[in-house]
């Protein structure tokens, strides 16, 4: 929504005694902080606009450039941001990187539903070949979430994150809803995406003890394409702290975004292949 509004219509809204719609940021690097942030409220119109704008602000992307071009680091996520999950012990989320990438995708948010409710992810995440096991926790069948008969879905995931750094087992917290996009934040526009948050509890330690991802946050976001252009824009915002043998921040910057890049792709390739 945007933050010059007419002086009448707030006059006409509190005189029919309606709320206006929530303030939702406008820029990407807020925007995801936010989205993180308020992931389990029940507040009515909170995520709605925030997705809503998350939208417009990729519509006006040109998303058929090179992957660096649609690249962008994020600031800090902060202990108000991370309140409400639980981070491994002794972790502070300012130690994190955070990067975040955007793409667009044929595919709507509603096909992308069925790669997220398979139980074997390997086939979509090219890091995590040798085993990525999702676990459906609520519902415990995730049928009902293609068709928003449940609108969350909570998974336990177990998997080995494997690439150019580190080889790591750990398990990760991944929580989807789905989400009605709306610029005013009341419901009716029969216009949904999926927000997806993560996040881990334990470290995790690879083999030779010597690399570590020590703490994990992430938004993982399908939105409806604004035009014909594209069935969805995907978007994951990253924030995490690991420990290795290379501690250059822009190398694994760069690592981190080409492993994004990597995934986004190989899931298109997959709904091309199985839808």
């Amino acid at each position: 929504m945007s933050r010059s509004v007419l002086l009448m219509p707030l006059i006409v809204i509190a005189l029919v005694g309606c709320k206006p719609p929530p303030e939702a940021p406008t820029e990407l690097d807020e925007l995801s902080a936010y989205l993180f942030r308020n992931w389990e409220t029940e507040e009515p119109g909170v995520l709605e606009v925030g997705m809503y704008n998350m939208q417009q602000h990729f519509a006006g992307l040109d998303l058929d450039t090179d992957y660096h071009d649609l690249s962008f680091q994020l600031e800090v996520l902060s202990d108000d941001d991370i309140v409400d999950v639980n981070a491994p012990a002794g972790t502070d989320p300012a130690d994190c990187l955070g990067v975040g990438l955007v793409t667009g995708s044929a595919f709507s948010p509603e096909d992308h539903a069925v790669a997220i409710t398979q139980a074997d992810q390997t086939p979509l995440e090219p890091n995590s070949r040798d085993k990525y096991d999702r676990i459906f926790l609520d519902p415990t069948d995730p049928a009902c979430f293609l068709t928003r008969d449940c609108l969350v879905l909570r998974t336990n995931n177990d998997l080995i994150k494997k690439n150019s750094l580190m080889e790591i087992p750990y398990e990760m917290i991944k929580d989807f809803r789905w989400v009605e996009l709306s610029e005013e934040g009341e419901p009716g526009t029969d216009t949904w995406g999926i927000l997806a948050r993560t996040w881990i509890e334990e470290a995790g330690v690879g083999e030779s003890g010597n690399n570590t991802i020590e703490q994990s946050y992430s938004v993982d976001v399908f939105l409806p394409g604004a035009d014909a252009s594209w069935g969805a824009y995907r978007y994951m915002g990253l924030w995490s702290e690991s420990t290795g043998s290379v501690d250059d921040p822009e190398i694994v910057m760069n690592v981190t975004l080409w492993g994004m890049d990597d995934l986004f792709s190989e899931t298109e390739k997959w709904l091309e292949e199985n839808l």
